[in-house]
């Protein structure tokens, strides 16, 4: 079971969460998308939904510096990074 095949069971925040935990806890929003929509293939207008949504439940935060918005995960959110990644990775060893 490849990574997008594991991800069917999480939906877009998850995905949002666990593809920012694996670039570090922090990345620009363009390449966070890109990442997710390779490998969990979810569109840009789900994933740009989803940070509104995840934002708001403090799980990232959004820094606008103009023409470019870096995301970050809060304490609260690399805790839920670290169980999507890691169930992920138990789906992937299970094939």
């Amino acid at each position: 079971m490849n990574k997008s095949e594991a991800a069917i069971f999480l939906d877009n925040p998850a995905r949002l969460i666990a593809a920012l935990y694996e670039l570090g806890g922090r990345s620009n929003l363009r390449r966070l998308f890109e990442k997710v929509s390779k490998e969990y293939g979810s569109s840009f207008t789900a994933l740009y939904n989803a940070m509104h949504l995840l934002e708001k439940e403090g799980y990232i935060t959004v820094t606008d510096l103009g023409r470019e918005k870096i995301v970050e995960l809060t304490e609260k959110g690399r805790k839920k990074g670290e169980l999507f990644v890691s169930f992920i990775v138990n789906l992937e060893a299970q094939r």
